[in-house]
């Protein structure tokens, strides 16, 4: 339930799965800025403070083409990978659940709805650290690992920034 954020070290990585309970943006800033990583998988939750303090915006998304839905349900929609980022290694698509979208000109979109402003994950660097916005949170949950690419994703980013502290503030 709780997480001294003084006790981090560049070394560690930091996962919050749709925040509803404040955000401590500063402390979160200053962990990546000395090399810590974090990911932020947050549709419409409390994140926006952390989204906001980055210049992220979020959003409701655009009409997206019906070939991005699932099986012809318009809300489970298929985000494709947008660049060759490490985090899109071997994901063909994730499958998202009612998703906001995100958007930064300076940061690289790994998986989005077809263009650069309606982006469903995000990654750049803050100092000497790395942030991962992922605007499903959805994309995490049990039920949705179930497809293949939202898990080999997950791996993925564990692989990257093997969490030695991971907290979901849900509660």
């Amino acid at each position: 339930a709780r997480l001294d954020l003084q006790q981090l070290t560049p070394r560690d990585a930091l996962l919050l799965v749709h925040p509803e309970r404040h955000v401590p943006v500063g402390d979160l800033a200053a962990f990546l800025r000395k090399g810590g990583r974090l990911a932020l998988a947050d549709d419409f939750g409390r994140g926006d403070l952390l989204l906001d303090a980055f210049s992220i915006g979020r959003r409701a998304r655009d009409a997206v083409d019906p070939s991005r839905f699932l099986r012809g349900n318009p809300s489970l929609l298929l985000a494709t990978p947008q660049s060759a980022h490490a985090l899109a290694k071997g994901v063909q698509a994730l499958v998202t659940n009612h998703p906001a979208v995100i958007f930064h000109p300076g940061l690289t979109s790994v998986f989005w709805f077809g263009d650069a402003r309606n982006a469903v994950v995000l990654s750049g660097a803050v100092g000497a650290g790395r942030l991962v916005a992922i605007s499903d949170s959805s994309v995490l949950i049990n039920n949705m690992l179930e497809f293949q690419g939202n898990r080999v994703f997950a791996q993925i980013y564990c692989a990257i920034s093997p969490p030695s502290v991971a907290a979901s503030s849900t509660s």
